[in-house]
This record gives C-alpha cells, sequence and structure tokens, in this order.
C-alpha cells in the first residue's frame, strides 16, 4: 500500500514539473515573441550600394541586394545580402 502512495506522489510531482515547464516556455516565448515583433520594420528586400575603401579613398561601389527575413516561426532574422 506505501508503495502505492509514493508512486502516485511521484507522478503528481512529475506532472507539475512538465506543467510548470510547458508554463514557463509559453511566457518565455510570448516575450521572445514581442521582442521580434518591434524588429518587423525591418523585414523587407532593401537595395543600396556597397563601398570598399582603400587608405581612406573609395576603391570601389556596387548595388547591395539584401533580403531580411524571419525564419524558425519568428525567433530567428536572417539577412542575405548579394552584391
Amino acid at each position: 500500500m506505501e508503495y502505492i502512495k509514493s508512486t502516485s506522489n511521484l507522478r503528481a510531482c512529475h506532472c507539475l514539473v512538465i506543467i510548470l515547464f510547458a508554463v514557463n516556455s509559453a511566457v518565455g516565448q510570448t516575450s521572445r515573441q514581442e521582442k521580434m515583433e518591434k524588429l518587423n520594420f525591418m523585414i523587407d528586400e532593401w537595395v543600396g550600394i556597397s563601398t570598399t575603401y582603400q587608405n581612406d579613398t573609395i576603391a570601389k561601389q556596387v548595388p547591395a541586394f539584401e533580403k531580411i527575413s524571419y525564419r524558425l516561426d519568428k525567433n530567428l532574422i536572417t539577412i542575405d545580402l548579394q552584391s
């Protein structure tokens, strides 16, 4: 009988730990997503000029094409640059 009580208590503790972990993950995920949303203005395709300097003078200028996008359910931002 004592074995059944301890097993039951152990299961209850495991369930509590799992629930706390799930709640903590959900709250942390929401906080991270809110912070990533603040960078939403950057997500787009951009065109500019890439400049190379040599001895404090401009050596070369070429067009630069950037695509800034979210990855992994908005947990990561990538910058793809072609120039």
